[in-house]
C-alpha cells in the first residue's frame, strides 16, 4: 500500500519530465550493452555509473511531476541513492579504465564511499535535521510548481565533493589521453566530453542561468549517454581496452600489435615498433601500408580471419631474422570480428638450433647408412671366402680320411661356422638399427618351433652334461600368427647363452599362455629360459642388453662371443612391442623371459589321433624337475606317472605299469641291464630309453639288443611321447646319414661367379649332383648374358656382386631374351636381407642361395627347379 502522500492525485503529467524518462531509457540501453562486457576492464564501474544516472534521472522526472511537497520529498530521498554514488563510481571507472586502480591504496578506495554513505543517511532522515536543507517549500516556479530550498552545510560538502570527484576523473582521463596513441585519444576525448557536459550544466544551474527551481543536470545525461553510446558502439573501447596495452603490450619482450575490424594498426608495443620500424604517428594507419615491406606478414595478417600460427622470415640487407607469428582473434559477443592481436616472437636462435639439429641428424643418418653399408660389405667380403672354406671342408669330410684328418677338418669347419655366426650377429644388429628388418606374420606351431630350437642346442648342452628341458602346456593355442625366424633367433640366443654360462645343473625352456583381456582372438604367450648358471650381479644387469657388452671383460675372455645375442634379441622384441625381462643373482642362475601378444590363426588346429592306449608309465629318472615336466605333459591326456630313481626301485614297481621311460644316465643304475630286467618281467611292455645327443651311437645298438622298444634323444617332447604311448612310431631324433641321390640327365648349367674359389666350389658340388651335366663358366654379368644367348642353359646360378655387369643387371638382360622359356635363375649371394627374395623377383630371379652354402643347399635348389623342366632329362 502506498503512503498517504503517494496517491494518484499526487502526480500530474508534466511535459518537461518526458526528456528525463527518454534519457532513462537510453541509459538503460547503455547499461544493457555494458552488462555484456563485464569481463572488460572498467566495465563493472561504468555499469554502476549508468545505474546511478538512471536512478537520478527517472526519479527526478517523477519529482517534477509531483503535485505536493510530501511526494516531492519522498522522491528526493530516492534520488540521492543515485546522486550520492554517481561521482565516486565515475572516479572508480576512470581509475579502472586507465589501469590505475591497482595502484590506488585500498583505504583510499573505501574512503571515497564515506561521503556518499553519509549523504544517503542524511537524505533518508532530512525531516529530522537541517544539514542538507535549512528550509524546504513547494512554490510556483517559472514553468511549473517546484521544490525550493535553502542549502544546508552538508549540501555544500556534497557540492565540493562532487566537483572534486569530477575534476579528479577528468585529470585522470586527460593524463591518459596525453600518453595514449592517437586512436585511443578519440575514445578518451569522448569520455571527457561526456563528463564535462553534466558538469557544465551543474555550473549553469548553480549560477542561476536556468529556469527557477529546475536542475538541468539530469537532462544533460541524455547527451552524455549518447556520446558514451557512440564511443561504446563505434570505437568499441571496451573490446580493445587501452589498459591491455599498458599492462601487457609494453611489458613483454615479444612484439605485439593490434589490428581493428577495419585493418588499421591501432596500437603496438615498443618491441613491435622496433621490429616493424613504426613510430607513434603511424598508429591508426592501415596495416596494408605499414606492412608493405614484409609481404609474407602482410598477406598472413590481411588474409586471415581465424587463429593462425606460422614461422616467417624477415629478410633485410644484412641478415635474416625468423619470427614465430601468432594471430589471435578478438570476437565480439555477436560473433562479429572486433580485431586481432598479432604476436611476433624472435626465434632466430631456435631456428639456428633446429638447422644444426637437422644437419646433425642428416650426418647421423649418413653415418648410420655408412655403417650399415660397411657391415653389409664386410659381411659379403668375409662370407665369400668362408663359402669356399665351409663348402670344401664339407665336401672333404665326405671323402675317405684318416681319423686325425677328419678331426682336423671338423675343427676347421666348427671354427668357420663360429666366424659365420659372429658375422651374422653383426649383420643382424646393423639391419635392425638401420630399420631394414621387418616383422612378418605366418602360421606358427609354438610346440614345433620350441622343439626345433631345443634340438639345435641340445648337443652343446649335453656335451657339458647339462640337462635341457622343455615344458609346454597342452592348452597352448596352435597355430598362432608370429614371425618364426625372429622368434627362433630370440630363443636360440637365450638358450645359447644359458648353455655357455652354465657348468652344471639344467636349462628349462617354458611356454605358458592365457587369453588376452584386451582383444578377442588374441592370446598372451610367456616365454622363459631358466638356467642354473653363473648368474648376473644386480649392478651389471642393465649393461648386458647393450651392444658388445657382457657382464665384465673377463667374461668375454673366458666365454668368448660378441655380446650381441641379448642386444639383438631385445631389439627384435621391441619390434614386436615387447622386451626382455631378467631375474638373476650371482651364483644362482638366471631367468630371461618375455611376453608376446599373438593372434590366433584362422587355420584350424590339425586333429590328432594320438590317443594313449597305455595309461600308466613308470619314469626312471634321477632329475626331479625332468620327472615333473614329463608327468605334467602327460597328465592332461589321462596318463598317470610314477617315479623310480634306481634299478631296485624300478623292478619293485614294474608289475603295475605298461610303459617304462628310462634315462640312460640314471644315477647308480646300469640302464642296459635295467632294460633287460624289465623286458624279462614284462615281455609286452613299452620300454623307451632316453639318451643324450652326445652319447656314443653304439648305445642305440646295445639298447635294442637288450630289449628297448625305442631310443629317443632328450629332452622328451610331449607329442613324441604321446605318439609312442598311442602305438605310433614317430621320428625318434636319431641321426641317419643322408646319402644325397644323384640327379640324372644331360642338363646345361651356367655358373656366373667372379671368385675363382667359389667358382670351383660350385662346379664341384654341381658335378657331384649332376655328373652328366655340361657346365659353362662366366666371370662377370656381361659374359653370363653372352653365354646364355649362345647355349640356352637349363638353369643359371648367378652371383650378385660381379664386375662390369652385376647379377641383377645380368638377370634382367636375360629375361629380355627369354620369351616364354623362363629359365630358372638362382642367385648366389652373401647378402642375407630378409626381403631379398622380393628384391630379386622383380628382376626374374626365382630363388636364391645364401653363402656360404653346402652340398645339401645346392641339391635342394637343383631338385626343386630342374624337375620343372624334365624335357631334357
Amino acid at each position: 500500500m502506498l503512503p498517504d502522500h503517494l496517491v494518484t492525485s499526487s502526480f500530474y503529467f508534466n511535459v518537461y519530465a518526458v526528456p528525463l524518462w527518454i534519457n532513462t531509457l537510453l541509459l538503460g540501453l547503455i547499461a544493457h550493452r555494458t552488462w555484456k562486457h563485464l569481463n572488460t576492464s572498467g566495465a563493472g564501474y561504468f555499469l554502476i555509473v549508468t545505474i546511478c544516472s538512471i536512478v537520478y534521472s527517472f526519479f527526478y522526472g517523477l519529482e517534477l511531476s509531483s503535485s505536493n511537497l510530501a511526494t516531492a520529498l519522498f522522491l528526493i530521498r530516492i534520488e540521492y541513492l543515485g546522486i550520492a554514488f554517481l561521482p565516486p563510481s565515475f572516479v572508480l571507472f576512470a581509475l579502472a579504465y586507465t589501469g590505475n586502480i591497482r595502484k590506488a591504496a585500498p583505504f583510499l578506495l573505501y574512503g571515497l564511499m564515506v561521503v556518499p554513505v553519509i549523504t544517503v543517511i542524511l537524505a533518508l532522515t532530512l525531516d529530522r535535521h537541517q544539514l542538507l536543507y535549512e528550509t524546504v517549500a513547494f512554490v510556483q516556479g517559472d514553468l511549473f510548481p517546484v521544490v525550493s530550498f535553502r542549502q544546508g552545510i552538508w549540501y555544500r560538502v556534497i557540492q565540493f565533493y562532487n566537483m572534486a570527484c569530477i575534476l579528479f576523473s577528468n585529470i585522470v582521463f586527460y593524463r591518459f589521453w596525453k600518453r595514449s596513441a592517437s586512436i585511443y585519444r578519440q575514445q578518451v576525448a569522448i569520455i571527457l566530453v561526456a563528463t564535462l557536459i553534466p558538469w557544465a550544466s551543474d555550473f549553469f544551474y548553480k549560477a542561476g542561468f536556468t529556469p527557477s527551481g529546475i536542475d538541468t543536470t539530469p537532462f544533460t545525461f541524455t547527451f552524455s549517454g549518447i556520446l558514451i553510446y557512440i564511443g561504446l558502439i563505434h570505437y568499441r573501447f571496451f573490446d580493445l581496452s587501452p589498459v591491455v596495452r599498458d599492462f601487457v603490450y609494453d611489458n613483454i619482450p615479444d612484439g605485439v600489435f593490434v589490428i581493428d575490424h577495419e585493418n588499421r594498426i591501432i596500437d603496438c608495443n615498443h618491441a613491435a615498433r622496433n621490429i616493424l620500424g613504426l613510430s607513434g604517428d603511424d598508429i591508426g594507419k592501415p596495416a596494408a601500408d605499414l606492412l608493405g615491406f614484409w609481404q609474407e606478414l602482410k598477406k598472413l595478417v590481411l588474409g586471415s580471419q581465424e587463429i593462425e600460427h606460422r614461422d616467417l622470415m624477415k629478410k633485410t640487407l644484412d641478415k635474416e631474422t625468423w619470427f614465430d607469428v601468432d594471430i589471435l582473434t578478438l570476437p565480439h559477443k555477436q560473433n562479429d570480428l572486433t580485431g586481432r592481436i598479432i604476436v611476433l616472437r624472435n626465434i632466430t636462435q631456435r631456428k639456428k638450433v633446429e638447422e644444426d639439429l637437422v644437419i646433425m641428424r642428416e650426418r647421423a643418418e649418413a653415418a648410420n647408412r655408412a655403417k650399415s653399408n660397411f657391415f653389409a660389405n664386410m659381411s659379403h667380403e668375409i662370407r665369400t671366402p668362408l663359402n669356399g672354406l665351409i663348402g670344401f671342408s664339407s665336401l672333404l669330410m665326405k671323402t675317405p680320411l684318416e681319423e686325425a684328418q677328419l678331426n682336423y677338418l671338423k675343427i676347421m669347419s666348427n671354427s668357420a661356422n663360429q666366424l659365420l655366426g659372429l658375422i651374422n650377429d653383426i649383420l643382424d644388429l646393423s639391419k635392425i638399427e638401420a630399420g631394414k628388418l621387418d616383422i612378418l606374420e605366418e602360421d606358427v606351431s609354438l610346440e614345433e618351433l620350441a622343439g626345433q630350437v631345443i634340438d639345435m642346442v641340445s648337443f652343446s648342452a649335453h656335451s657339458k652334461n647339462i640337462e635341457i628341458l622343455l615344458d609346454i602346456p597342452t592348452e597352448l593355442p596352435e597355430p598362432v600368427r608370429a614371425d618364426p625366424v625372429c622368434l627362433k633367433q630370440i630363443l636360440l640366443n637365450l638358450l645359447g647363452n644359458s648353455v655357455k654360462f652354465t657348468h652344471q645343473g639344467e636349462i628349462l625352456l617354458k611356454i605358458t599362455s592365457s587369453p588376452s583381456l584386451q582383444r578377442e582372438n588374441t592370446c598372451t604367450i610367456t616365454f622363459s629360459v631358466r638356467d642354473t648358471g653363473i648368474g648376473i650381479s644386480q649392478e651389471n644387469q642393465k649393461t648386458i642388453f647393450e651392444a658388445f657388452s657382457q657382464e665384465d671383460s673377463s667374461t668375454t675372455r673366458k666365454y668368448g662371443g660378441t655380446g650381441l645375442g641379448l642386444t639383438i634379441s631385445n631389439k627384435l622384441l621391441q619390434l614386436m612391442n615387447s622386451s626382455l625381462q631378467l631375474d638373476s643373482s650371482t651364483g644362482r642362475g638366471s631367468t630371461f623371459s618375455f611376453v608376446l601378444s599373438l593372434r590366433r590363426s584362422d587355420t584350424k588346429k590339425p586333429e590328432t589321433h594320438d590317443i594313449p592306449t597305455i595309461n600308466k608309465v613308470l619314469i626312471i629318472e634321477s632329475n626331479p624337475l625332468c620327472r615333473t615336466v614329463i608327468a605334467g605333459s602327460l597328465a592332461s591326456s589321462g596318463v598317470s606317472c610314477a617315479y623310480a630313481s634306481n634299478h631296485k626301485d624300478a623292478l619293485e614297481k614294474a608289475d603295475s605299469f605298461e610303459a617304462f621311460l628310462i634315462d640312460f644316465h640314471v644315477t647308480d643304475t646300469n640302464a642296459i641291464e635295467l632294460v633287460k630286467s624289465i623286458r624279462t618281467l614284462k615281455p609286452d611292455a613299452l620300454v623307451i630309453l632316453t639318451v643324450l645327443a652326445t652319447d656314443d651311437p653304439s648305445i642305440l645298438t646295445l639298447s635294442k639288443k637288450a630289449g628297448a622298444t625305442i631310443s629317443i634323444i632328450k629332452p622328451v617332447k610331449r607329442r613324441q611321447l604321446l605318439g609312442l604311448l598311442s602305438g605310433n612310431r614317430i621320428d625318434t631324433g636319431e641321426k641317419t646319414e643322408n646319402n644325397c641321390a644323384i640327379i640324372n640327365g644331360r642338363y646345361r648349367i651356367l655358373i656366373a661367379e667372379d671368385n675363382r674359389t667359389n667358382m670351383l666350389l660350385a662346379k664341384t658340388v654341381l658335378s657331384k649332383l649332376l655328373p652328366d651335366a655340361e657346365i659353362f663358366e662366366a666371370v662377370n654379368g656381361r659374359e653370363a648374358v653372352a653365354l646364355y644367348l649362345r647355349h640356352r642353359p637349363d638353369i643359371v646360378f648367378m652371383d650378385i656382386h660381379m664386375p662390369e655387369m652385376n647379377g641383377i643387371e645380368a638377370a634382367a638382360a636375360i629375361r629380355e631374351y627369354d620369351g616364354t622359356t623362363m629359365c630358372p635363375i638362382i642367385a648366389m649371394t652373401a647378402d642375407s636381407l630378409k626381403d631379398i627374395s622380393d628384391q630379386f623377383s622383380q628382376y626374374g630371379i626365382v630363388d636364391h642361395i645364401t653363402k656360404p652354402y653346402t652340398h645339401e643347399t645346392v641339391r635342394r635348389a637343383v631338385s626343386k627347379w630342374l624337375t620343372k623342366n624334365p624335357t631334357k632329362a
